[in-house]
């Protein structure tokens, strides 16, 4: 009986203890359980976020089972296509989205890199339901159960920002060659010009002395000489037209030179571009003030020789002339134009570059002078820059400061916006002192004291000027002081034509009178007469009196 007891109590003893490992093990499964339910939950959250991103992310991304058919797609990769729901391709073929070349392509290069590496990226051309081209940017990966995972960027508008970018370079060149042509015919047809008429007006005195049939042949063979080679000088002389000026918004243009400049930079260099949200516009050459950036963002890069420099390059909308700030005490500077007093865009390049002298700046807007080797090299430098200036009525200021860099600041009109004339009591005043002024331009001083003579036997009051940009500032700050312009067409710094237009801007009714031996081209439509050189008495009075200038 005691034995029995005693085995009934050993096997009691053994069950409570098997219920308590039991228990335990019950409640260590319940908390891993609860533990792996949570974990489950947070990663069924996880998922569902990604599922969100993925679903709502600007690359379309897409999965294909080992067949190649479409088992998921997010909404962008089925709008990259033209669908407006993933659904409308689940089920398809991921061929039925190219064309036969495009799986031509695939079959023969994609496919069979993908097979032996299990990856694949590069361009690619598909068709969207309309029918029109869809350019990719692909990346393909190999899933684990055969499937492909494919993640795709639409690059249409980088192409077509790239082919944008390629097409400014090249005008930008070919205009770059097409001015260094120009402006070296002009200077040689220039010269030479000169020189046949001194020679004309040689032997034009020496013809009224002669009273000899010999010579007097001999001169007459001199005089044809001298039309056929005024003949040949015009032909060379490049078209006088004015520029074809569009507006341009700069806010566009000038980020996009940037990046044609950019690979000029040095590795270790950089350049920033800042520009204001809102659209700016000017009214100018696109070429032209594509030219003039260029020339300023490749003069700056050029200066910049230690690495770690920075190029910083910045479009500011003003509304009216304000001095720039500058970030350091300039050592050299140079201004050509005019303040802007109405709305305008600046335009400011700062590089940390070498700097340049006073002595370097007074030139640098010089034509065919190149800072570069030493001052060795004959180059059109910042010409373009002065050009831009000269037909827009802007404005350019370069500062410098050795060892420290230099900064260009370029103020625009902004388009559409007219800008206020000069001081009137500056131009009433000198009305008053003078009657029946003329204003002579010539870059050759014998012809311009030629026509002083002429002009002053007749009573006019003569103001003169060699250079056609000095003589524009003279007649923006006093425009209703001279009734006459008379210009030469072909100077080194600005045409007659180009002169002209930009006077008529100013002062739309007064007469200008081309004086020159360039005649055989086209003349502007702000042309009002032509005279020939070297300029006749009667020729002149002739002019004269059908503008209705004579007293």
């Amino acid at each position: 009986m005691s034995d029995s007891a005693d085995l009934l109590k050993l096997q009691l003893r053994r069950e409570i203890a098997a219920r308590k490992i039991a228990e335990h093990l019950l409640e260590q499964k319940s908390t891993e359980l609860e533990a792996s339910n949570h974990e489950l939950l947070a990663q069924i959250a996880q998922v569902s976020r990604l599922s969100v991103a993925i679903d709502t992310a600007g690359e379309g991304i897409a999965m294909t089972d080992r067949n190649g058919v479409y088992t998921y797609m997010n909404t962008a990769h089925a709008q990259m296509f033209g669908f407006d729901r993933p659904q409308d391709l689940i089920g398809q073929s991921w061929a039925c989205l190219y064309d036969n070349d495009a799986l031509a392509h695939f079959d023969q290069e994609v496919m069979p890199q993908f097979a032996r590496d299990g990856r694949w990226n590069g361009e690619v051309t598909g068709r969207s339901v309309d029918g029109t081209l869809v350019f990719q940017d692909l990346i393909l990966t190999q899933l684990e159960d055969g499937g492909i995972l494919c993640s795709t960027r639409d690059i249409g508008q980088r192409r077509i920002r790239e082919k944008e970018t390629a097409d400014l370079r090249r005008r930008v060149i070919e205009a770059d060659r097409a001015a260094a042509l120009d402006q070296l015919v002009e200077t040689v047809t220039h010269d030479f010009s000169n020189f046949l008429g001194a020679i004309d007006a040689a032997a034009t005195l020496l013809e009224k002395q002669c009273n000899q049939p010999e010579p007097h042949r001999l001169l007459m063979s001199v005089f044809d000489a001298l039309r056929q080679a005024r003949s040949v000088l015009n032909q060379l002389l490049p078209n006088y037209a004015a520029p074809a000026e569009k507006v341009c918004d700069v806010t566009d243009l000038v980020p996009r030179l940037c990046e044609v400049m950019t690979p000029l930079l040095d590795i270790a260099q950089t350049s920033y571009c800042k520009v204001p949200e809102a659209p700016l516009f000017v009214a100018a050459d696109p070429t032209l003030f594509a030219r003039s950036m260029t020339n300023i963002f490749k003069n700056a890069i050029e200066a910049m020789t230690v690495s770690g420099s920075v190029l910083r390059i910045e479009v500011q909308s003003l509304s009216g002339y304000v001095p720039p700030t500058l970030p350091f005490d300039p050592a050299a500077r140079l201004i050509y134009g005019s303040d802007i007093d109405e709305t305008m865009a600046r335009i400011i390049v700062h590089d940390e570059g070498e700097g340049m002298p006073q002595t370097v700046l007074d030139h640098a807007l010089e034509r065919f002078v190149s800072t570069k080797c030493g001052g060795r090299r004959r180059g059109i430098g910042l010409t373009s820059v002065k050009d831009l200036v000269e037909t827009t009525g802007g404005r350019v200021a370069i500062f410098s400061a050795a060892g420290v860099g230099s900064v260009f600041v370029l103020d625009l009109p902004a388009h559409g916006v007219e800008h206020g004339r000069a001081d009137g009591d500056e131009a009433t005043r000198l009305a008053e002192d003078t009657v029946g002024n003329v204003l002579l331009v010539d870059d050759d001083p014998i012809a311009l004291g030629r026509l002083e003579v002429l002009f002053q036997a007749r009573g006019w009051g003569v103001v003169s000027f060699s250079s056609p940009g000095e003589a524009l500032d003279f007649l923006v700050r006093v425009p209703n002081f001279v009734q006459l312009l008379v210009t030469d067409r072909s100077m080194p710094t600005m045409s007659g034509d180009q002169l002209a237009q930009r006077v008529k801007a100013v002062c739309p009714d007064l007469p200008i009178v081309l004086c020159s031996n360039a005649l055989g081209s086209a003349i502007s439509a702000d042309i009002d007469a032509t005279l020939a050189k070297p300029p006749s008495d009667g020729r002149l009075q002739a002019i004269l009196v059908r503008l209705n200038l004579t007293r």
